[in-house]
């Protein structure tokens, strides 16, 4: 039985576009309280070191790939793809945790499509192709929405 109440079509991911050894889940709740009042719009968050924290109750709509119905968000610490910071790009700490996540995902939605905030809406997040470096580092293809 499920007991999840939403939907969800689509997993994405994002970037915090700063310096993940630096920004944590307690800096990202700031941001978003100061910005939409209603805590941390992402559903799961990764550190740096990997650590994997909650953020809003994926039966919650989130505040972070708009429209937002049907979508779960996960952000990962750091900026892919920052000419002037390469150290900022995820860490395999990360990498490792967002596979686990994807995968732990997937097996409550079986349906849903990953994709990376661009290919939602025409932005850097999370600063790269998401799909082909999932492929890349052996992710299954099957629910990747962009290769």
């Amino acid at each position: 039985m499920s007991h999840n109440l939403r939907q969800i079509q689509r997993i994405v991911v994002h970037h915090s576009a700063s310096d993940p050894r630096t920004t944590d889940w307690k800096s990202v709740r700031r941001w978003h309280i100061a910005r939409f009042k209603l805590g941390i719009g992402y559903h799961r968050i990764l550190e740096y070191d990997g650590a994997c924290f909650d953020g809003r109750r994926v039966q919650v709509r989130g505040a972070h790939a708009p429209p937002n119905a049907g979508r779960i968000g996960i952000l990962a610490m750091g900026w892919n793809g920052n000419e002037k910071h390469p150290e900022w790009k995820w860490s395999e700490a990360q990498w490792a945790s967002l596979f686990v996540e994807l995968r732990y995902q997937l097996e409550r939605h079986p349906l849903a499509l990953i994709c990376g905030h661009n290919d939602t809406k025409a932005t850097l997040c999370p600063g790269l192709e998401l799909g082909k470096e999932l492929k890349h580092r052996g992710f299954p293809t099957s629910n990747l929405m962009a290769l």
